[in-house]
């Protein structure tokens, strides 16, 4: 990508930052951002993703995988106390405690 067009989506990510700050009265346009998406096939096999975003760029090297073991496939309220309650018990071994969490439930 050249640097105009990079320059370009830094700017509009940014802007978009800092108008997710204004919608959620924020203190200011969150650095990191977490989102966490669980799936199962048929009730079985449970996984979350949790994808980064640093002022507003992916930061794909931070995504993580989580195969859910005490969660039942389809109960997403308990994958999501799982795999949350293991993201934070890691603490800054998965990186810095984000500034916003996105849930896709």
């Amino acid at each position: 990508m050249n640097a105009l067009k990079h320059g370009e989506r830094s700017r509009a990510a940014q802007a978009a930052l800092e108008r997710l700050a204004t919608l959620l009265d924020l203190d200011g346009p969150p650095g990191r951002i977490e989102g966490y998406d669980l799936s199962h096939l048929h009730g079985s096999d449970p996984v979350a993703g949790m994808s980064v975003l640093l002022g507003g760029v992916a930061d794909t090297a931070a995504y993580r995988h989580f195969a859910l073991r005490e969660a039942p496939g389809g109960d997403d309220y308990a994958g999501l106390r799982e795999v949350l309650r293991r993201r934070f018990a890691a603490g800054e071994d998965l990186g810095p405690r984000p500034d916003l969490l996105l849930i896709d439930g």
